[in-house]
C-alpha cells in the first residue's frame, strides 16, 4: 500500500483546484499532467483517488471561504453557491471511493 501516491494525488488536487479556480483553462497545464501521472499505471490507483478527492474538497473549501468572506462584509452580495459547493463533495467523496476500492483490490 502506497499511501504516498494517494497523498501527491491529493495534494496535486488542491493545488490544481485552487489554479482551476484562479487561472481558468490555463489550470489545464497542471490539471492534464496530474491526471496522466495518476492514473498512468494500474499501480496508482491510489493517486487517482487523492487527485479526484483533492480537487473535489480544495474547489469546495474555496467556495465556502468565498460564501463566509461575503457573509462577514455587509457590502457584499454574492449569488448562491450551493450548486458548487455541492459538487465539490460530490467529488469528494467519489475520490475517497475511489481510494477506497483501491485499497479493497489490494
Amino acid at each position: 500500500m502506497r499511501l504516498t501516491h494517494w497523498a501527491i494525488g491529493l495534494l496535486l488536487g488542491v493545488i490544481a483546484s485552487s489554479a482551476a479556480l484562479e487561472v481558468g483553462i490555463f489550470a489545464l497545464l497542471l490539471i492534464a499532467p496530474s491526471l496522466v501521472w495518476s492514473a498512468r499505471e494500474t499501480t496508482r490507483p491510489l493517486g487517482l483517488g487523492g487527485f479526484i478527492a483533492g480537487m473535489g474538497s480544495g474547489f469546495a473549501a474555496l467556495m465556502i471561504l468565498g460564501i463566509v468572506r461575503c457573509a462577514a462584509d455587509p457590502s457584499c452580495s454574492s449569488p448562491d453557491y450551493a450548486g458548487y459547493v455541492g459538487f465539490g463533495i460530490v467529488l469528494a467523496v467519489a475520490g475517497l471511493g475511489v481510494t477506497i476500492a483501491a485499497l479493497r483490490t489490494r
